[in-house]
């Protein structure tokens, strides 16, 4: 068997099923009305498909070439109304401001920056915002580091790819799982009251 890519997935997720705008923010983004927002309903896992906003990278060593995708799901609003909530609209961000750039692939080393700026499409004064760098060697060292906004959840995994040339073998592994502080930590015309997370991981 021999690695044939390895894959990269960094999801932000909220993992309560609703949540409310803060109240710091009523006045920008709520219009006088109580609105609460759909999150994801989810703990940590792989491949869930519950995110917020999610970027995959695959580092393909055999042909030297990385492919990256993105995706940011729809923000569904409601009303707390006598108990329940009231489903009122949809609306999805755009990813404009999310991008995934490829630096390097030598079928051995490769190399990328993802920038991430997506906000609540109801309220587009707040925002997640991340910087992730990967530098992925085809022996299996790697390091990973950057910094992002403490709201909300930011999950990454890496999963390698093995063939034999006919079969495939696939392993994951979680790098990190970044818990949520609260909804005050989104940014905010780029501050954030919270500060940012740094970090790095290195193999």
């Amino acid at each position: 068997m021999r690695l044939s890519a390895t894959w990269t997935t960094y999801e932000t997720y909220i993992k309560d099923k609703f949540v409310d705008a803060p109240e710091g923010y009523g006045l920008i983004c709520e219009d006088g009305a109580d609105w609460w927002y759909s999150g994801d309903g989810r703990g940590s896992g792989f491949n869930t498909g519950k995110y917020r906003t999610r970027a995959a990278v695959k580092f393909n060593w055999d042909d030297g070439n990385t492919y990256g995708y993105k995706d940011v799901s729809s923000t569904k609003r409601y009303r707390y109304i006598g108990g329940r909530y009231v489903y009122d609209s949809s609306k999805k961000e755009s990813s404009a401001n999310f991008k995934v750039y490829s630096l390097a692939n030598s079928k051995t080393f490769s190399h990328v920056k993802i920038d991430h700026k997506v906000g609540n499409p109801f309220c587009s004064n707040t925002y997640i915002f991340y910087v992730n760098w990967q530098k992925f060697y085809k022996t299996g060292n790697r390091w990973v580091y950057g910094e992002h906004t403490k709201m909300p959840h930011h999950e990454f995994y890496i999963q390698d790819v093995w063939t034999d040339g006919q079969s495939e073998t696939k392993h994951h592994k979680k790098v990190f799982t970044h818990a949520a502080v609260s909804p005050f930590c989104l940014a905010t015309f780029g501050v954030t009251p919270c500060g940012k997370k740094n970090y790095q991981y290195v193999k």
